[in-house]
């Protein structure tokens, strides 16, 4: 089994392009890879895109 690099992205934001770019690099390298884009599966993970100009609930007791 060779190595597979694993690429992993929290947000859809820079960090998203940001792996997408390296994603496109180790292509043209053959670099075996996975991408991960947190935000396409259903676990608990805050965004910025989730709550983008709002104050959190909890934080409004504040």
């Amino acid at each position: 089994m060779g190595k597979c690099l694993l690429i992993i992205s929290a947000t859809s934001g820079n960090n998203l392009i940001l792996a997408k770019n390296l994603d496109s690099v180790c292509s043209k390298l053959k670099v075996e890879r996975d991408l991960i884009i947190l935000e396409e599966y259903d676990v608990p993970l805050y965004t910025p895109n989730q709550n983008e100009n709002k104050v959190l609930p909890q934080l409004e007791l504040i």
